[in-house]
C-alpha cells in the first residue's frame, strides 16, 4: 500500500510532462506570445528626449502632430507613446486619453505596454486596484511580449504581497495563464494564498474548468496534504468527481484522500545546551509548532537528543535515536556534528540535517540538507542578475571563509551563463574606509581604450571647463558583506564617482544596519532573501497565531520556520504515506518538491536542498519586494 501510494504521488506531480528534475529552482523568465512591436527611429528618439532630456513638452507636440499627418500604423504608435509620456509625467488628461486609446485600438501590438504604463501610474500614486487590474490586463492581452510580462509580473506581484487572499490568488491565476511555461511556479503562488472559500468562488465562476484550474487544484491540495487537512483534501477530490472524474489530478487527489495514517517516529538531533543552545530551541519551537498543526499528530511521536553542538556528543545522540527506533531524523544543525555522523549513517534512515554547508549532504546517500544558506542565495542571484542583462561585474566579500564562499558560489555560477566578473574585492571586516580599495578597482577595472577615447574627446571640446567623467567598466558589484558594511560601501561607491551600477547581494544584508544611512545611497539596491515571518499565507497567519499564543509577541527566528518546514515534510511521507527507509528517501526526492513557510524546496539527487527565494529592493529608504 505504501508503495503504492508512492507512485501514484510522483505520477500525480508529473503525469502529462516528460521533464528532467529541476535541481535549482531560479526566477524564470515568462513565455511570450510575440516581441516587443517594431517601432518608429523618430518616436524613439521624441520619447527619449522626453525621458531623459527633460523636453516632454516639446516631445507631446510632435506626437500630437505625427498622430494627423502619419500613415494609419505610424498614427497608432504616435497616440500611444504620446499616452505613455502624459502618464509618465502625470499630466491631468493622462487617464481619460489612455482609456480612449484602449477603446479604440483593442488588438494594437502596444495594448499589454498601455496596461504597463497604467499600472506604473497607479504604483506611483499608490493604487492598488489599478495596479492589480491592469498588470492582469496586460498578462491576458493576446499580444504580450517577453519584456511587458517580465514587468508586469514584477510591478504585480510587490503589490499582491500587500492584496487580500482571494485578489492575490486571482492575479496568480492570470500570471499562470499568461506564462504557461512557468505555470506550476505561479499555480504554487495562487495555492498559498487560496482558502476553501476562494477555491469555491473561482470553480463557481467556471475558473478552474480547464487543465490549469485542474493543475491549481492540485497544488491546493498538497498544500493542505503537507499540513494534514484532510477535509479539504476529500472536498477537493469531490469537486474534481464532479468536474474531470478521468482527469490524472483527480485520481491524485482520491488517492491522498483515502489516505490512512501510520505511526511514525521522528528523531531530532539538535544543541539544547551549551553555546549554539539558542539556534537549538528555535528549530524546536518549529518542530513543535508543526507537530501540533497536524490532524494524525498523535500518531506520530518525536524523540528528542541534545547534542550540546559537540561532535562526540552528537554521535552518541544518533545512536541512542536509533535504537530507539526512528524512522527518521531531523538535524544535526552544525557543519561538524553533521560531519561526525556520516561515517556511521545507517542506509535505512534518512537524516535531513538543517546545516548551511548543504554540500555535506552529497556524502552519504542517507543525508539531506535543509537550510537556507547565502551559498544558495548568491546562486539564486546569479540567475537574476543574469535575466537582468548585466553581464559584467564586479564581487566584494570579507576574510571571513562563509564570505568568500557565498561570493565565489556567485562568481561560479555567474560565469556558468556567460557573465563576467572583473574583479573580487577582499574588504576587511571591522573597516569603515574603503576608498583606498576602490581607487585598486577602479585602476583594475578602467578601459585603456575608454580613457583614451575620452581623451581625445575632451581635447577637441569647445568648453574649457568640462571635466572627464570616466564610467566604470562594469555594470553592477555582488556584495556578499553584512548590511553595516553595505551601508558604509554604497556612500564611498558614490564618493569615489562609481556610479550609475547596480548593487546586488543576499540576506546576508539583513543584519539590522542596512538603512544605518535611512538608504542615501542605496536606491534600487537589491538582496535575496525570504519572506518569513513577513509573509502573508493563511498557513503562514495561523503559524504565527500559534508562535504568539505559545511565546508571546516576539517574531519567530527563521530557524523556526526551518524547523518548522521539515518536520511537516518528514511527517507527511512517514506517517501519511506509511514511508520508511529507501522508499521515504527516494520519495524525498521527488522532483514536484515540498511547499513550505520559508519558500518551497526541492531535494536533488545529492540530498541538496534547493529553494526559492523572494527578491527584495531599498525603495525610499526601506525594504520593500522588488518591482
Amino acid at each position: 500500500m505504501a508503495m503504492s501510494m508512492l507512485v501514484l504521488f510522483l505520477l500525480a506531480a508529473c503525469a502529462g510532462k516528460s521533464r528532467l528534475p529541476e535541481l535549482l529552482v531560479v526566477p524564470v523568465e515568462p513565455a511570450y506570445k510575440e516581441e516587443a512591436p517594431r517601432t518608429s527611429a523618430e518616436i524613439d528618439e521624441l520619447v527619449r528626449l522626453a525621458m531623459q532630456e527633460n523636453l516632454a513638452d516639446m516631445a507631446l507636440d510632435r506626437l500630437e502632430l505625427l498622430r494627423l499627418i502619419s500613415s494609419p500604423p505610424v498614427a497608432a504608435e504616435a497616440s500611444f507613446r504620446r499616452v505613455q509620456l502624459l502618464l509618465h509625467f502625470r499630466y491631468s488628461e493622462a487617464l481619460a486619453e489612455a482609456y480612449i486609446l484602449l477603446h479604440s485600438y483593442p488588438q494594437h501590438a502596444l495594448v499589454p505596454n498601455l496596461h504597463l504604463w497604467l499600472a506604473r501610474w497607479g504604483a506611483a500614486g499608490g493604487d492598488d486596484e489599478l495596479v492589480i487590474e491592469h498588470t492582469q490586463a496586460a498578462l491576458s492581452h493576446a499580444r504580450l511580449s517577453r519584456t511587458v510580462a517580465r514587468q508586469a509580473q514584477a510591478l504585480g506581484a510587490a503589490v499582491v504581497m500587500h492584496s487580500t487572499d482571494e485578489v492575490a490568488a486571482r492575479w496568480w491565476l492570470s500570471v499562470a495563464e499568461a506564462d504557461w511555461l512557468n505555470a506550476d511556479r505561479w499555480l504554487r503562488e495562487a495555492a498559498l494564498r487560496s482558502s476553501m472559500d476562494i477555491i469555491r468562488t473561482l470553480r463557481d465562476e467556471g475558473l478552474l474548468s480547464g487543465e490549469l484550474g485542474r493543475d491549481y487544484i492540485q497544488h491546493t491540495a498538497r498544500q493542505r496534504l503537507l499540513t494534514g487537512d484532510m477535509d479539504a483534501i476529500r472536498e477537493l477530490a469531490d469537486m474534481l468527481a464532479l468536474d474531470a472524474p478521468e482527469s490524472r489530478q483527480y485520481y491524485a487527489l482520491r488517492e491522498w484522500a483515502d489516505g490512512v495514517t501510520s505511526p511514525a517516529r521522528i528523531g531530532v538531533l539538535l544543541p539544547l545546551s551549551g553555546r549554539y543552545a539558542r539556534f537549538g530551541d528555535e528549530v524546536l519551537r518549529g518542530i513543535r509548532l508543526a507537530l501540533a498543526s497536524l490532524d494524525e499528530a498523535g500518531q506520530v511521536s518525536v524523540s528528542i537528543e541534545d547534542t550540546a553542538g559537540q561532535p562526540e556528543q552528537a554521535q552518541r545522540a544518533y545512536q541512542a535515536l536509533l535504537a530507539d527506533g526512528v524512522d527518521a531524523v531531523l538535524g544535526p544543525l552544525l557543519a561538524d556534528n553533521v560531519q561526525a555522523l556520516v561515517p556511521y549513517l545507517e542506509p535505512g534512515t534518512p537524516v535531513m540535517a538543517l546545516t548551511s554547508k548543504v554540500g555535506l549532504a552529497r556524502d552519504s546517500s542517507t543525508l539531506f540538507a535543509h537550510a537556507l544558506p547565502f551559498s544558495g542565495q548568491a546562486h539564486f542571484m546569479a540567475h537574476y542578475v543574469n535575466q537582468q542583462e548585466a553581464r559584467r561585474l564586479a564581487v566584494a566579500h570579507t576574510e571571513q571563509e562563509a564570505s568568500r564562499q557565498e561570493a565565489a558560489a556567485f562568481q561560479e555560477m555567474f560565469e556558468s551563463m556567460g557573465g563576467e566578473v572583473v574583479d573580487s574585492l577582499e574588504l576587511p571586516r571591522f573597516s569603515v574606509d574603503f576608498r583606498d580599495d576602490l581607487r585598486a578597482l577602479r585602476a583594475r577595472t578602467d578601459s585603456p581604450e575608454l580613457l583614451a577615447e575620452l581623451w581625445e574627446e575632451l581635447e577637441f571640446s569647445e568648453d574649457p571647463e568640462q571635466e572627464m567623467r570616466i564610467p566604470v567598466n562594469f555594470d553592477g558589484m555582488y556584495l556578499a558583506l553584512p548590511g553595516r558594511m553595505v551601508s558604509l560601501l554604497a556612500g564611498q561607491l558614490a564618493y569615489m564617482d562609481i556610479m550609475d551600477i547596480q548593487l546586488y547581494g543576499s540576506g546576508r544584508w539583513q543584519d539590522g544596519h542596512l538603512l544605518d544611512d535611512r538608504g542615501r545611497y542605496l536606491s534600487g539596491a537589491r538582496f535575496s532573501d525570504v519572506s518569513f515571518p513577513e509573509g502573508v499565507s493563511a498557513s503562514l497567519r495561523d503559524m504565527l497565531f500559534s508562535y504568539k499564543e505559545a511565546w508571546g509577541d516576539e517574531k519567530p527566528a527563521k530557524l523556526v520556520g526551518l524547523g518548522y518546514d521539515s518536520m511537516l515534510i518528514v511527517s507527511m511521507l512517514t506517517s501519511r504515506f506509511g514511508l520508511s527507509g529507501s522508499e521515504l528517501a527516494q520519495s524525498l526526492r521527488d522532483p514536484s518538491g515540498f511547499p513550505g513557510l520559508t519558500g518551497f524546496v526541492r531535494f536533488d539527487d545529492g540530498g541538496v536542498g534547493h529553494k526559492n527565494f523572494d527578491i527584495f529592493e531599498v525603495r525610499r529608504g526601506k525594504v520593500e519586494p522588488a518591482t
